[in-house]
């Protein structure tokens, strides 16, 4: 399954946010296979960084780096991909400033609801920072959790 084939924003309302830098995951995934959906705040700025650009891409070196020295052996996002655990993004666009404004939250939170209902055996979610709390807290609040 190809995540951006049931994951889009139509009409890309959020105008603080950097547009130009929208990104779904455009990644082929067993969704059955996925136990840990690792969620970072936004996407970069520059789509070469993202998770699934190429093996030099920021966010994959940084990711991969992280989980070898916390003692998992893969050399790549595909390793990490093929050991269940899934990377996307809080809020689909880029930021403009350090700060990520709350309507811009609140909107993608339904993308990452979307995109969270596609992985049934997910066991953890790994939220990597304030925005990707916020996120999650609503989708929460959407589905009656306190």
């Amino acid at each position: 399954m190809r995540i951006i084939d049931y994951v889009q924003c139509i009409d890309l309302p959020c105008t603080e946010a950097r547009q130009e830098s929208y990104l779904i995951p455009d990644v082929e995934v067993d969704p059955r296979s996925i136990k840990l959906m690792l969620i970072s705040e936004t996407a970069p700025n520059n789509p070469r960084d993202y998770y699934y650009a190429s093996c030099d891409a920021l966010f994959a070196r940084m990711t991969v780096q992280a989980f070898q020295e916390a003692g998992t052996k893969a050399a790549n996002i595909q390793d990490l991909q093929r050991v269940g655990i899934y990377m996307t993004t809080a809020v689909k666009c880029g930021k403009h400033d350090y700060a990520v404004a709350t309507s811009t939250i609140i909107h993608c939170s339904s993308l990452l609801e979307r995109e969270m209902a596609l992985f049934p055996n997910v066991k953890a979610y790994l939220l990597m920072g304030d925005v990707a709390i916020k996120a999650f807290n609503n989708v929460a609040k959407r589905q009656g959790e306190p």
